[in-house]
């Protein structure tokens, strides 16, 4: 009987010689089958593998697989309702921030407070003073006018009177009648101002009691020119005329500073009005910070909620999966994977097989035609 491989390859092993004796499935010959051995490993494992997975499926979740996923259920439902109390909480801190900016503001823009150092506290303080002031120094006006009418009037002096220069006489004249007028006009814009306290009534009593003031000081000033340009008489001696001078002179001193009080008045009003618009402005900047970090915390913990309660639904699903029996197909499909699994390693075994020769009897060795190391089929027979 000729004895061949069914597969070729190279010889790893002859296990006898011509004249040896054999018996019925004794190995004679082998090729170098050692990778098909590694690959028979891998299949076996994958068959293993495969055959688990179609256990696992039939056999259904483990108490602790099925207490892991509980506790997963839990622990997301616990994190969602973190996340609705977190959300409450936000939503009562914005709402408290904004209404506490909201208050501050609307403070400051009424003046509705009590701190007396307060900006709007302020701005009224600085109103009143304004108003004081100027009442004041229109009366000082008045007199300032009187003491010019003193000395134009003055029938002692009428025929030497400003006899140097007399267009001083006649702008002094000019000057007191303009004064007069815009004093009438001064005193009228302050009672208005007086009976209502409101930004433009106290800009314009300001502004028509500079405007009194600085004519009367024009009128001062026309008139001392008057009297350095009198010369004395019987009637009108140099102490009449150095009185005149000194009266001039100490309403000029005195208009002066009622130039300077009312000036300083004003800038002291606006100065305190700039800062209540400054406070006013920072209090709105900080009204809209709180709208918008409120709108942003809000809508990060609305997400967050979502987020929590998604984790929960998709906890409570992996839950009832693992629960749930095995459905035919997924049975069919795993049964189907071990099939293909064993058939793998049915066929590499099979390849190992044909890798090696037996005796298909008991007889008696005649020839061997191939030595180690060589490709069998090229000599006929590997054993006869």
């Amino acid at each position: 009987i000729d004895l061949n491989f069914l597969n070729s390859g190279r010889l790893a092993n002859i296990l006898v010689k011509a004249g040896d004796k054999v018996k019925k499935d004794q190995v004679l010959a082998e090729l170098d089958y050692s990778g098909l051995v590694i690959k028979r490993e891998e299949a076996e494992a994958n068959l293993n593998i495969a055959q688990a997975n179609l256990n696992k499926l039939v056999a259904g979740v483990t108490y602790e697989e099925s207490a892991v996923s509980q506790a997963s259920v839990n622990e997301a439902e616990a994190a969602y309702s973190a996340s609705i109390k977190e959300l409450e909480k936000v939503k009562k801190v914005v709402a408290e921030n904004i209404k506490q900016a909201q208050k501050n503001l609307d403070d400051l823009e009424s003046g509705a407070t009590v701190n007396v150092t307060t900006y709007a506290q302020s701005v009224s303080n600085k109103e009143s003073t304004a108003l004081t002031t100027i009442e004041t120094k229109l009366v000082e006006n008045n007199t300032a006018i009187d003491a010019i009418n003193t000395v134009v009037t003055n029938t002692d002096s009428s025929d030497v009177l400003s006899i140097k220069n007399t267009s001083y006489l006649s702008s002094t004249k000019e000057s007191r009648d303009k004064s007069t007028t815009y004093l009438a006009t001064a005193e009228n814009s302050l009672l208005i101002a007086k009976a209502n306290k409101i930004e433009d009534n106290i800009n314009q009593a300001l502004s028509d009691s500079l405007s009194a003031l600085n004519k009367t000081l024009e009128g001062l000033n026309y008139c001392y020119s008057a009297l350095e340009n009198t010369v004395t008489s019987s009637s009108f001696t140099q102490t009449k005329l150095d009185a005149a001078k000194t009266s001039i002179s100490t309403q000029l001193t005195t208009i002066n500073s009622g130039i300077s009080s009312t000036q300083t008045a004003d800038q002291n009003l606006k100065d305190a009005r700039l800062a209540l618009d400054s406070a006013i402005l920072t209090a709105q900047n900080s009204l809209n910070t709180a709208k918008t970090n409120g709108e942003k915390d809000t809508t990060l913990a609305q997400n967050k909620v979502s987020a929590t309660l998604k984790a929960w639904e998709a906890a409570e699903a992996s839950l009832a999966k693992i629960k749930a029996p095995a459905r035919r197909e997924d049975l069919a499909l795993k049964q189907a994977e071990v099939s293909q699994a064993r058939a793998a390693y049915n066929s590499i075994n099979n390849q190992i097989d044909n890798s090696i020769i037996k005796a298909p009897i008991d007889g008696q060795v005649t020839k061997v035609n191939y030595e180690v190391g060589e490709e069998a089929g090229g000599k006929g027979a590997i054993v006869s």
